[in-house]
């Protein structure tokens, strides 16, 4: 036997987590890129004294990967926000077409 608990979703609520991570998302993405920019406009000061030039290198190369890493972050968050918001757009419209269908 099916439990129908376990096929239904609350559109609503799901909706509200939705919106939320859809904010995060722009909220995360302003945030990186004020921050990005503090980030920048230190590292052009790295690398101008003798102990700059010894580390310069392992820095930027650790920096770009911290970048790298938190920029997919920032982008596949917002991408989560994204596909849930549209999930729950599509399950109302299936549920509107097709709940009557089901026996439960």
């Amino acid at each position: 036997m099916t439990d129908p608990e376990r096929i239904a979703m609350d559109p609503d609520a799901a909706q509200a987590v939705m919106s939320a991570l859809v904010a995060t998302a722009a909220a995360l993405r302003a945030d990186w890129a004020a921050g990005i920019g503090q980030i920048a406009a230190l590292d052009g000061q790295l690398g101008n004294g003798p102990l700059g030039r010894a580390i310069a290198a392992d820095y930027n190369a650790a920096v770009q990967a911290i970048r790298d890493g938190a920029e997919q972050t920032v982008e596949r968050v917002g991408q989560l926000g994204d596909a849930g918001t549209r999930i729950v757009r599509m399950y109302m419209d299936t549920d509107a077409r097709t709940g009557q269908y089901f026996g439960f």
